[in-house]
């Protein structure tokens, strides 16, 4: 049956005045439902028989039309039946990522199907895509993503001669998997807030099923609209009420579904406005303009618009920032030490991407300009206060030093996102701009070589440590003298449900966030909002402090902690020069302690080799 007829420019021997109409039928078109478990497939006819595909010329297929890293979450098994051409043609597996983790975790996102003698007007050949288990369908997220499969014919050398529109199929809802309840960090007594109830689906996928009844059970000195929020399959898995507190202290709000699901929420703090705001956020976000969270051929996934409607809608959260690839991968190689190469973002596309930005924009959260940038020490995350500069001058790509040069003090923060191989020795520079560095996203943890990972179900951290010997680590920098703070962040994950940032802020706008990243005023979580209160010395997180020889902390400092959690924290260590300086058990959603470092600053502080100085540091751990 021909449910999808798609013309086609011939290739090779048209181009020497043999002159064709060629076409490749495509089904199914329509009605065709995927499933977060099951197989598919779908059928290619070359259907034109006066149309010659001349020797060595290849049909690349990408199922679902993405070529994204959540394809590895994926363990299919594929297989390819040829009817007249199988022994003309052979698949050849993209060894990027077949070479990457040998094969041991998903399946690679693209199969190229050689034609060693050509290929004749009436050849069938059907691909087959069994999925017995998919942990993130990131193109099941109805309404966003577009789930599709991409066909491009290539030449010999891998050159897109043509690439054919594909079908957009429905898909099934993701079933519920979890209830969340999220309030803003901090409120004012008296003070109207923002509740959410949301369902999520697999890794945080919106549910749009009927969700039923979910009844709040409010503390004292909480008011509500209503206590009984009904999440129908028009609310898309989630409903805001709003509720106000009558009296000041530390707040946790609990509530059950009728379908069995219960939650509580992060702690709120209720009481009069100190100098700053707890503020959540994700600084590492990329859209359908990277090459790791869409296909290569700007198949829609997730706009910019998208993940931020998907931060605040289903995640509260405060602020994210967009920061898509600056340099994207493309091509194809055949030998396994094939690396992809890349291909910079157009001044074109940054205009049509800083234009995207400007348009997703909405008052209830904050959205930076950025993009990640590529060079040899590694991934860097460059966020705008304001539009920031396009990256290329005179033909040339500039390095982050570079940028950090055209740029004032103010309005750009770089933040280093560590991958496989990135030796510490490339980070031998300084900058006002970069005051951050990034220790956690769906990359995993990189405190310092073979940490181990969250304990989190179905998740697999692609990044193995014994690909990473050389570093760095946040812990490596810290030693050489660098002094920056810790984020977190989602990377092509789904917004706020992988890393997420504690910022410190006077108050809720572009610029404080902005100044607060820039003093260091941050903490990592990989998803708890923990509302945390660490002092040293009386300094608080992010601040530092020449030491005189007669200055009291000179002999002894005084650490406080205050830690208040969603549930129970099972222990905090507070960690100097790279060792455990302090430890406790707690079990307990609170905690407030305070111990003496006894020890003199003469005594423990190090050289840095960075800049010669001698220097300690402290941070906290909480798990």
């Amino acid at each position: 049956m021909l449910l999808f007829f798609l013309p086609h420019d011939c290739l090779g021997e048209a181009k020497k005045g043999r002159g064709c109409e060629g076409n490749i039928e495509i089904s199914p078109k329509a009605g065709f439902v995927i499933k977060p478990e099951g197989p598919f497939s779908f059928n290619l006819r070359f259907c034109a028989e006066n149309c010659t595909i001349p020797p060595g010329a290849m049909l690349e297929i990408i199922p679902f039309g993405h070529t994204d890293w959540q394809s590895r979450f994926v363990i299919p098994r594929i297989s390819l039946s040829c009817a007249g051409i199988e022994k003309r043609a052979d698949v050849v597996v993209d060894p990027f990522y077949s070479a990457l983790e040998a094969g041991e975790q998903g399946a690679p996102f693209r199969f190229l199907v050689r034609f060693h003698d050509g290929l004749d007007g009436g050849d069938v050949f059907r691909f087959n895509y069994d999925i017995p288990k998919i942990y993130r369908p990131y193109y099941g997220l109805a309404g966003l993503c577009r789930p599709t499969f991409q066909v491009s014919l290539l030449d010999k050398d891998g050159n897109i001669v043509h690439r054919y529109p594909t079908p957009v199929w429905k898909v099934a809802p993701v079933p519920a998997k979890e209830l969340n309840i999220l309030v803003p960090s901090q409120a004012q007594v008296g003070e109207d807030v923002t509740l959410l109830v949301a369902f999520s689906g697999m890794d945080g996928l919106p549910v749009y099923d009927d969700m039923g009844e979910v009844r709040l059970d409010l503390p004292k000195d909480v008011v509500a609209d209503n206590a009984s929020i009904r999440i129908g399959a028009s609310d898309k898995g989630r409903k805001e009420i709003r509720v106000r507190f009558t009296g000041a202290g530390f707040f946790r709000i609990t509530g059950k579904s009728d379908k069995g699901f219960e939650a509580t929420s992060n702690p709120i703090r209720v009481g009069k406005e100190g100098q700053y705001r707890v503020l959540w956020g994700d600084l590492h976000k990329h859209s359908d303009y990277s090459w790791d969270s869409r296909n290569i051929s700007n198949n829609v996934c997730l706009r910019p618009r998208d993940n931020l409607d998907l931060a605040r809608d289903l995640a509260l959260l405060d602020f994210m920032a967009s920061t898509d690839h600056g340099q994207h991968d493309r091509g194809f190689v055949e030998t396994k030490d094939w690396r992809i190469p890349q291909v910079d973002m157009t001044k074109d596309d940054w205009e049509r991407y800083r234009a995207d930005i400007v348009a997703a924009q909405r008052p209830d959260i904050i959205h930076f300009f950025g993009y990640e940038q590529r060079d040899p020490r590694g991934d860097t995350c460059m966020i705008f206060l304001d539009h920031g500069r396009y990256f290329i001058e005179k033909g040339r790509r500039l390095d982050v030093s570079e940028q950090w040069a055209r740029h004032r003090p103010g309005e750009l923060v770089s933040i280093p996102h560590f991958h496989p191989l990135n030796g510490i020795e490339l980070f031998d520079k300084t900058s006002p701009h970069e005051t951050l560095m990034e220790i956690y996203s769906i990359h995993g943890r990189y405190e310092f070589y073979r940490n181990e990972q969250p304990k989190v179900a179905g998740r697999w951290w692609h990044n193995s440590h014994e690909h990473n010997k050389k570093g760095p680590f946040v812990m490596d920098l810290l030693e050489k003298g660098f002094r920056l703070g810790l984020v977190a962040a989602g990377d092509h994950a789904q917004p706020g449900m992988w890393g997420i940032s504690g910022v410190l802020a006077r108050e809720k706008t572009k610029e404080a966030i902005f100044e607060a990243l820039l003093a260091r005023r941050t903490y990592a979580s990989t998803g708890a909002r923990i509302l945390v209160d660490f002092r040293v010395g009386g300094l608080l997180m992010g601040e530092e402090k020449r030491v005189s020889s007669n200055d009291p902390v000179q002999g002894k400092r005084t650490i406080a902690v205050e830690l208040h959690a969603p549930g129970k924290i099972q222990s905090v260590e507070v960690i100097r020069n790279g060792a455990v300086l302090f430890r406790k058990e707690i079990a307990l959603p609170d905690w407030q302690g305070e111990f003496l470092d006894l020890e003199s600053l003469d005594t423990i502080s190090k050289v840095r080799p960075l800049n010669g100085e001698r220097s300690t540091y402290y941070y906290l751990r909480i798990t």
